[in-house]
């Protein structure tokens, strides 16, 4: 609790589980993420509760075959896989499942985020499923000109993202805007598909933005939003 950090990091692991665990710090604190993972395969997290002042889980390079399911977030910035594109050199982050998931109160629900004028990079085979939202600012969000400090170099990113799936993702949105896209110029997003999604701000449809992104809205004619 309260963290001077990341609460826990898992780095160069394979095969760990992690279950029914709690990470707490005040939402004004910086860089406390949840769980910070980097470069592991196999990773399971179960039935855990973050409230924090950052990433309540932070998927970084070289996550491949992780499950995540049963996890409360909020506050905090939500489920992220990022930032990537800092460092030359870094490895793909593959097969992700995030499923069964509750965010309450969070900067953001969903998020891919790379930095611009990145280096080579891949992000593919994620799937998110039957995740509520609550109050969430950006529910489904992908960013790839990410620049936390606001004096980030010029450029387009060069990680490529694609083959990422959103489905049954509902509740409410913190902002008229519930879905964003805002992927490279030079290497857009690819296959990225909503099914069943439904985000409402304050009683009302919630909006959509894509930018450079090949975006397909599946299922019923009744998700919100319905296109971009």
């Amino acid at each position: 609790m309260d963290s001077k950090k990341f609460h826990l990091v898992v780095h160069n692991c394979n095969g760990v589980t992690i279950t029914n665990i709690r990470a707490t710090a005040h939402a004004e604190s910086p860089n406390t993420d949840g769980i910070h993972l980097a470069t592991s395969n196999d990773i399971r997290i179960y039935d855990s509760n973050f409230a924090t002042g950052d990433d309540c889980i932070s998927i970084g390079d070289g996550v491949t075959n992780m499950n995540v399911s049963g996890v409360n977030c909020g506050p905090g910035h939500g489920i992220s896989i990022g930032s990537l594109g800092l460092y030359p050199g870094e490895k793909e982050v593959r097969s992700i499942r995030v499923t069964n998931c509750n965010l309450t109160n969070t900067d953001n629900g969903l998020r891919i985020k790379t930095f611009g004028a990145s280096p080579p990079g891949l992000v593919s085979d994620v799937h998110f499923e039957d995740i509520m939202v609550n109050n969430v600012l950006n529910p489904i969000i992908i960013d790839q000109h990410y620049c936390p400090s606001g004096k980030c170099a010029g450029g387009e990113s060069r990680v490529s993202i694609k083959d990422v799936s959103f489905i049954n993702v509902r509740g409410t949105s913190g902002t008229p805007v519930g879905v964003k896209f805002d992927c490279s110029k030079s290497l857009p997003c690819k296959a990225i598909e909503l099914t069943g999604v439904s985000l409402t701000f304050k009683g009302n449809s919630t909006t959509a933005f894509c930018s450079s992104a090949h975006v397909k809205f599946l299922g019923s004619a009744n998700q919100i939003p319905s296109s971009c």
